[in-house]
């Protein structure tokens, strides 16, 4: 199991609010240390890649984000419950993390 902590930035302290295993998923205990501080319904579009237990591909059939599981993936949904906005998951095409181009001074894949 892994668990869930919050850094508190101003006070140096770490609250654990909730953990996660892969026979009962994400349980949050605190969901008030989580908040949106903007209001209405955002759509984000997030870049992934293979890692587990934390993304993993639940089945090649699967589209959208169906096709995942695992730490990530149920972190993911139940932030954007408590924080009120929408996602969509996409694998980086090369299944690499990004490196940084000296040339080009541009990052490529997941950052």
């Amino acid at each position: 199991s892994l668990d869930l902590m919050r850094f508190h930035a101003d006070t140096k302290l770490v609250t654990e609010i909730g953990e996660w295993n892969d026979s009962s998923s994400l349980k949050i205990f605190n969901t008030s240390l989580i908040s949106s501080p903007d209001p209405g319904t955002p759509h984000l579009m997030v870049v992934t890649r293979e890692e587990p237990p934390y993304v993993m591909v639940k089945c090649g059939n699967c589209t959208g984000n169906q096709r995942y599981q695992g730490f990530a993936i149920d972190l993911l949904a139940a932030i954007s419950q408590v924080a009120e906005f929408t996602y969509s998951i996409y694998a980086v095409p090369d299944n690499l993390y990004g490196v940084y181009d000296h040339q080009t001074k541009e990052w490529n894949g997941i950052v």
